[in-house]
């Protein structure tokens, strides 16, 4: 009787050892991953006031002139392109004589 108490007593200090052991284990991991989701709400604030910024048609405009060289065409401004005879018109002809005749542009 004495020997099975003595081994109920240890195996439940090794079970309560165990469970200490998780408790402060899990408690670490929660830890780590409350500090990752802060890291990663910060990183989506930041990135939703980047996406902001960039949808603005100003910043959109200085990024285009500064970055790209765009720059505004002249009120009226024509582009020709010689066309290739040897070649069979296109899908895009009747394309391109709509926007010549319509809008004014020529192709």
């Amino acid at each position: 009787m004495k020997n099975w108490l003595i081994i109920v007593i240890v195996a439940g200090l090794i079970t309560y050892v165990w469970i200490s052991t998780q408790c402060v284990s899990t408690g670490i991991e929660i830890g780590k991953l409350k500090a990752r989701r802060a890291e990663l709400q910060n990183l989506n604030r930041m990135t939703g006031v980047e996406i902001s910024g960039l949808r603005s048609a100003e910043r959109v405009e200085k990024k285009a002139r500064t970055e790209l060289g765009f720059v505004l065409p002249e009120k009226y401004e024509d582009i020709t392109v010689p066309e290739n005879k040897d070649k069979e018109k296109s899908a895009l002809t009747g394309v391109k004589d709509w926007f010549a005749k319509t809008l004014g542009y020529v192709f």
